[in-house]
């Protein structure tokens, strides 16, 4: 389970890749995208919800985003790109042994 502390780096890393696909990104896909960072940033925002609801979140919304760009039915703008790749490269470092209970997404 995250701790609260990456629970808020999370939180910041989504809202930071939300930002930075708003107006680079005019497909549906983005569209689609920009709503499950959403739902994700208001899981990690509810102090209420459960660590298992964090965790789920978080590798839910990695999951639906890493399949749009594999299947390149999205187009990241390069400041996009970089957001995805700080929000990955802390999926697969800071929370990778957090997220295996949930099924995170290559996290085994």
């Amino acid at each position: 389970m995250m701790n609260d502390i990456n629970r808020g780096k999370a939180m910041a890393l989504l809202e930071s890749l939300n930002d930075s696909m708003e107006g680079s990104c005019d497909e549906r896909a983005s569209a689609d995208a920009r709503e499950a960072i959403r739902e994700a940033i208001r899981v990690l925002s509810n102090n209420k919800a459960s660590y298992k609801a964090s965790d789920y979140a978080v590798a839910k919304v990695h999951a639906s985003i890493a399949r749009l760009i594999g299947y390149r039915s999205i187009t990241l703008s390069d400041q996009a790109k970089l957001a995805w790749k700080k929000f990955e490269d802390f999926m697969y470092t800071d929370i990778q042994k957090d997220l295996r209970g949930v099924g995170g997404p290559n996290l085994g």
